[in-house]
């Protein structure tokens, strides 16, 4: 009895296999389309973490660049300050004297677009 209650079983899924099917297409459909955003979803982040090191590492470069700069700033503002401060010593002339301020201009400048 057992055998031909299994076979009336197997008949009638068989006979529900379309409807079955009807009703999880939709939700096979929703599943498909999620694991498609979510592939798309990783894509993108490994993207984004990818520029967000390249943004990192030109961040560094430029804060290097700035420091380097700076003390260079530092330097020949020191050396301004000597040549101010010489006790009215003419070691230098008119024109290296403009020169140095120029360079000074020059460097602020470089300084400040960086800023």
């Amino acid at each position: 009895m057992n055998h031909y209650s299994t076979e009336a079983q197997i008949a009638m899924s068989n006979e529900e296999i379309p409807v079955m099917e009807d009703a999880l297409k939709p939700v096979w459909d929703k599943i498909r389309l999620a694991a498609h955003l979510i592939s798309q979803l990783r894509e993108d982040k490994q993207n984004l973490m990818s520029r967000i090191d390249d943004l990192e590492r030109q961040v560094a470069t430029l804060r290097s660049e700035i420091l380097t700069r700076d003390q260079e700033f530092k330097r020949l503002r020191s050396e301004h300050v000597q040549l101010v401060n010489a006790n009215g010593q003419r070691s230098f002339t008119e024109e290296e004297k403009e020169n140095i301020r120029s360079r000074i201009r020059e460097l602020i400048s470089k300084i400040n677009s960086y800023l």
